[in-house]
């Protein structure tokens, strides 16, 4: 079994409650069991025959699509149904009934199919091994740059028009000063927020290019915090952008 964790510093996981934000934040680990996709069936039956056992990869496969109806029927008529080595399966009911044996008006009878797995799966998580998995950290990704001059695509920016970006994971908290696109003067490294955001979405950005020196080069970035953590994380265009 492998874990995903995050201690806010460059280890990603989807926090769902506040206390695991709280926890992330103070460096304490929080456990995320890591699923990966199921096989097919016709993967799962040859697994089950044991790679040409007693049992043939053919015979496995109707086995498998036998069993759920055999298991319907047998729940159905109020037996528990127990697989040995895995555990049991039965129905509950829930509902209101008057003495009589007649459902009370307006309620509604409902079942729910409950599974007790057997000691042999109490034993196996017990002796479960975990290991720790690190995600690359997470950044705004920029894939595309075009202006309505349309010299963004060529290498150039032209102050006072309207830029649109492309890419995953860039939509920013609006009210952040920090946040946002940013262009950096290489060689003086000097920072120039753009202005007047008219798009702002996870795959698409547009806004306004800010009064940048004529003739001089800069690196595009957008700069967000993502929900959970508070490092400011920045991604970068590759291409240089020229003042116009």
């Amino acid at each position: 079994m492998a874990y995903i964790i995050d201690n806010g510093n460059g280890i990603w996981v989807r926090l769902t409650s506040a206390v695991a934000t709280e926890l992330a934040e103070q460096n304490i680990l929080t456990p995320m069991v890591v699923c990966k996709d199921a096989p097919s069936d016709e993967q799962f039956s040859q697994m089950l025959s044991g790679g040409g056992g007693d049992l043939s990869a053919a015979q496995a496969a109707a086995c498998l699509r036998r069993l759920p109806e055999v298991m319907m029927d047998m729940l159905g008529l109020g037996h528990q149904v127990k697989i040995p080595k895995l555990g049991t399966f039965k129905l509950r009911a829930k509902g209101k009934f008057a003495k009589d044996g007649q459902p009370v008006e307006g309620s509604e009878l409902t079942f729910k199919l409950s599974f007790l797995p057997c000691a042999t799966w109490k034993k196996y998580l017990k002796n479960l091994q975990a290991s720790i998995i690190r995600r690359p950290t997470r950044v705004p990704i920029i894939d595309d740059v075009d202006d309505a001059a349309g010299a963004a695509r060529t290498g150039c920016i032209t102050p006072g028009v309207s830029m649109k970006i492309t890419g995953s994971d860039l939509k920013f908290n609006l009210l952040q000063s920090d946040e946002g696109v940013f262009f950096v003067e290489e060689g003086t490294g000097q920072v120039v927020r753009a202005t007047a955001f008219l798009d702002n979405r996870g795959t698409r950005l547009t806004c306004g290019v800010p009064e940048l020196k004529s003739g001089s080069t800069y690196i595009l970035s957008v700069r967000k915090r993502f929900h959970g953590c508070k490092t400011l994380r920045i991604g970068y265009y590759q291409t240089p952008l020229t003042c116009n």
